[in-house]
């Protein structure tokens, strides 16, 4: 039975060249060659995807900022609806008794 114990993990120890060669395997020598194209242009396609980035950020920012000028345009505008509907109430109410007392003459 193994329950609760953790199982051992197993290292297979890498003589020290071994070490070396995959730990600087993604470098580039002193002489370049096709690992200093490589990056770059991995260089080149990453400093594109961020300014495609930096200009759909600024798109995304002035939608928002259209959004929110147009809810505070909207919420202003409800907010003189609801008086002027309040208002318009009180005088038809109004407007209806004094015309009950006319007609109660």
């Amino acid at each position: 039975r193994t329950e609760g114990f953790a199982r051992a993990r197993v290292v297979v120890p890498m003589s020290a060249e071994d070490a070396d060669e995959d730990l600087y395997a993604d470098l580039v020598g002193e002489s370049g060659g096709a690992g200093d194209t490589v990056i770059r242009t991995q260089n080149a396609a990453l400093k594109q995807r961020v300014r495609e980035q930096d200009e759909a950020l600024q798109k995304l920012a002035k939608q928002l900022r259209d959004s929110e000028a147009l809810v505070a345009s909207l919420r202003a505008e409800n907010e003189t609806l609801e008086r002027n509907i309040s208002c318009l109430y009180r005088t038809a109410v109004l407007e209806i008794a004094r015309k009950d007392k006319l007609l109660a003459k």
